[in-house]
């Protein structure tokens, strides 16, 4: 999967980050329009959206991250998409992209939304926008011959300021569609779990 958005993303990938072995990581987009109201918060020279490890990640943090979690020790792999990445219009892009660093037919590749708000509404206010941008960018993948249907497909929408508890659920129907049109599982919420390679759990870790 690296070697082949290398060679086939329209734009430069300069981003890469590929962490060491951890079962917890944590990503956060400082681009957003809470950090920029709040730019005291930002840690120096951090920009962009960012996945940490545990061991590089900067304290405070944590209220303002999407948690990613391993069952077992696993290294990761993850990518973020700077604004208008694809230069198109209309087409959007997520967050970031992170997979397993084996990069292997049916590892998992799990796609993140990030929505930084404090309104409770904003889980329902923000889920077709995030979902357009998730299932954009999986298009978008795809039209570039990136091999996305060698892989386990997960996308993750999370609003990290807010209590996942009040997390706007996709209905049995809208799951479906979204499965059968773009092959990826979806859901709302402010933690995944890698069960192993191949297969993430979007069940919020209590």
């Amino acid at each position: 999967m690296k070697t082949s958005l290398n060679n086939n993303l329209p734009n430069s990938v300069s981003n890469w980050k590929e962490h060491p072995e951890d079962t917890e990581w944590v990503v956060v987009d400082w681009e957003g329009q809470f950090f920029k109201n709040n730019p005291q918060l930002i840690p120096q020279g951090e920009n962009g959206c960012s996945m940490y490890d545990s061991s590089s990640s900067p304290k405070g943090i944590e209220n303002y991250s999407v948690h990613l979690f391993s069952v077992n020790k696993l290294k990761l792999t993850s990518l973020d998409f700077p604004p208008n990445f694809w230069k198109k219009q209309g087409v959007k892009q997520c967050d970031a992209l992170t997979f397993p660093t084996s990069d292997k037919k049916d590892d998992a590749l799990l796609f993140i939304e990030t929505k930084y708000t404090l309104k409770a509404k904003g889980w329902s206010k923000y889920k077709k926008q995030a979902l357009k941008q998730i299932t954009d960018t999986i298009t978008e993948l795809s039209n570039n011959g990136c091999p996305i249907t060698d892989r386990k497909l997960f996308g993750l929408i999370s609003c990290p300021l807010l209590n996942s508890m009040g997390a706007t659920a996709f209905s049995l129907d809208e799951l479906k569609s979204i499965r059968m049109q773009y092959g990826v599982q979806i859901k709302m919420g402010n933690s995944a779990t890698f069960k192993d390679s191949q297969t993430i759990s979007l069940i919020d870790k209590e």
